[in-house]
């Protein structure tokens, strides 16, 4: 397990910022589109069969940077 890798998607030194975290057991995903409330992080279980249309979610925040940064890093810890 490891930290959060960033992306920017879209250009410019202030585009919105796209982070994926993986474990053994869930796929955390953060989305940064500034400070105010465009920025949201949904939590994954991982499953050892393939799901059609992708891991269902299980835990999701929206809100500003700081509200959703501190439930992820507070909130999802990373076994």
């Amino acid at each position: 397990m490891s930290g959060f890798a960033f992306q920017r998607i879209a250009p410019g030194k202030d585009g919105p910022l796209r982070g994926i975290r993986e474990s053994v057991e869930w796929q955390d995903e953060i989305y940064l589109g500034g400070f105010a409330n465009s920025c949201y992080a949904t939590r994954r279980r991982r499953w050892s069969l393939i799901v059609p249309g992708g891991l269902p979610v299980t835990q999701r925040v929206d809100g500003d940077a700081l509200t959703v940064l501190h439930t992820v890093v507070s909130d999802w810890g990373i076994e």
